[in-house]
């Protein structure tokens, strides 16, 4: 962004929001016409012949009217989750670090951010772990989701293989009140435990066949008793899949992604951060799986223990 040299600092200031603003503006557009795609509810006249002209200018009007409803919901829920949670940390007050047990509408929001992580992670284990999809699908096969926040991961990931059943940790009592209540919702109630605490409290010993653990959201100082907890859980041959943020080599991207970790109150690992982590709790066979354009990378290992 350019920005003249003759201008005031409260001129700059403006400048840079006008100009960030019009992206605000842009995204509540796109937003709008894609729920009207997922739900068959257009907007008013006014407001859907508007919209329309702002997607035609930018580009956008052909991919939202020609993706599929169910993969224009997970980046529909993208947008309201951007939206409502930078009014959230400007609402508290004092930039918290982390999540905050007050805001129902914005958990959920990056909960259904989440609900088709498991299109994803099938696509990519695929190729990387094809041993793992199969053994999902067989029935006693357990998912720990550390961190479930509403649940949505995890109704995803059951309702794509129907015999798999699931443990959440969550810390917030809230989040975990909107997660009954999904369940319920998804008739999927009595085929995941939930759990009020935290990951690095973890004492079990070979329960689970994949386990979960999102770093962004986790402070790094809690990831190396939470790995070796995590470690024990594993079923033999189980898998641990851990969600790093990627550092960047651009300094304004970099900027981003650390604010983002700050925010959400966890830390900027990158591939070998997450990686040297995962080896020193006593895990091996690392693999990275990450979609193109994604700043978040999913580092998938296997306990040495079981197979050296």
């Amino acid at each position: 962004m350019t920005i003249a040299k003759h201008l005031s600092s409260i001129d700059t200031l403006r400048h840079v929001v006008g100009e960030a603003s019009r992206t605000t503006v842009l995204l509540s557009a796109l937003g709008l016409a894609m729920r009207a795609r997922v739900t068959g509810t257009p907007p008013v006249p006014e407001v859907a012949n508007a919209i329309d002209r702002l997607l035609s200018q930018n580009g956008l009007a052909h991919a939202v009217a020609t993706a599929a409803p169910q993969e224009l919901a997970s980046v529909l829920a993208l947008i309201q989750a951007e939206l409502l949670f930078g009014g959230h940390i400007l609402g508290d007050g004092v930039g918290a670090r982390g999540w905050q047990d007050r805001d129902p509408e914005v958990m959920q929001a990056f909960g259904r951010v989440s609900h088709g992580f498991w299109r994803g992670f099938e696509q990519l284990a695929a190729t990387a772990a094809p041993e793992l999809l199969q053994r999902l699908g067989q029935p006693g096969a357990r998912f720990l989701d550390i961190g479930t926040g509403t649940a949505w991961l995890a109704i995803g990931m059951m309702q794509r293989w129907p015999s798999l059943t699931a443990v959440g940790i969550e810390p917030l009592l809230g989040a975990l009140d909107i997660a009954r209540r999904n369940l319920a919702d998804a008739a999927l109630d009595g085929r995941m435990e939930l759990r009020h605490g935290y990951g690095e409290r973890l004492d079990e010993t070979a329960a689970y066949d994949l386990i979960f653990v999102p770093s962004a959201f986790i402070p790094a100082v809690a990831l190396p008793e939470l790995l070796l907890r995590c470690r024990a859980a594993l079923r033999p041959n189980g898998k641990l899949l851990l969600a790093v943020l990627n550092p960047s080599d651009q300094s304004d991207a970099s900027a981003f992604i650390e604010f983002r970790a700050a925010v959400w109150g966890g830390d900027v690992l990158g591939v070998r951060g997450g990686t040297e982590l995962l080896r020193a709790a006593g895990f091996h066979r690392v693999r990275a799986m990450q979609q193109p354009g994604g700043i978040i990378t999913f580092l998938l290992a296997t306990p040495q223990r079981w197979d050296d």
